[in-house]
């Protein structure tokens, strides 16, 4: 009998201990939130961060993104004159830019750019002091170096995507509006302030570590749309300017 008792005493001690250890995963009882909250929040931020590098390296939804860019090129004008007056040559000169540029992407059907660039558009002419019309001989010229530093100010639509987990490829184009921000040092131009013109560039981007991508690409721009210049000698201004460009890219 002592036995038995002993045994049935074993057993319900034995029970005990069981339902004493696993007492924290009752299901009647009331958890603590402070430890689950606390996991919750890192655990929310680290699902927030690795979502937008998944949208933004398999062309989700991506809200927005800049590129900071700086660049070299070439930059080349055509000056044409009214009838009589004979020609004015010009020559290329090396041009510069850089600037940043944001782009936004909303619900993967309006895609949009704009930001802020900072173009140099010097040119050389050969510039006709005067012009005989009757004895094309009888003219004095002068070199002359135009300088021209422009804002830009672009409003473009992009396309394109990420073609790997970490390599993509972009094309935006549209117009921009351009005011300068150095005197033209020439006279007799009638050079204009204010450039209308229309630009289109590729963009290759790598992703080094999200949301930081190496950036490289070229860009054309059709400058004086408006007329950059107009005076009784000269009819049209208009310029051509190519560059290369690199820089980074942040996505947010």
């Amino acid at each position: 009998m002592r036995k038995t008792l002993t045994f049935i005493f074993t057993v319900l001690f034995a029970i005990s201990i069981l339902n004493f250890a696993n007492a924290g995963d009752d299901p009647d009882k009331k958890p603590s939130f402070d430890k689950f909250d606390l996991d919750k929040k890192y655990y929310s931020r680290d699902y927030n961060y690795e979502l937008r590098k998944h949208n933004f390296k398999t062309n989700k939804i991506v809200d927005f993104y800049v590129d900071f860019q700086l660049g070299i090129g070439t930059s080349s004008y055509n000056v044409t004159t009214k009838p009589g007056y004979g020609t004015i040559e010009t020559n290329a000169k090396p041009a510069w830019l850089f600037g940043a540029l944001g782009y936004f992407n909303l619900f993967d059907i309006v895609k949009f750019s704009t930001g802020l660039s900072f173009n140099g558009k010097s040119f050389a002419i050969e510039n006709p002091r005067y012009v005989n019309p009757v004895n094309t001989s009888d003219t004095i010229k002068q070199s002359s170096y135009v300088t021209g530093n422009y804002l830009n100010i672009p409003v473009n639509i992009h396309i394109g995507g990420m073609i790997t987990e970490d390599i993509g490829l972009w094309f935006t184009g549209g117009p921009y509006l351009g005011f300068r921000m150095s005197d033209p040092n020439v006279t007799g131009l009638g050079y204009k302030n204010f450039d209308f013109g229309v630009n289109a560039t590729i963009t290759g981007n790598y992703v080094i570590q999200y949301p930081f991508s190496i950036i490289f690409g070229t860009t054309f721009e059709i400058g004086g749309l408006n007329n950059l210049g107009n005076t009784p000698v000269v009819d049209r201004i208009s310029s051509l300017n190519f560059k290369f460009f690199s820089g980074v890219r942040f996505s947010l």
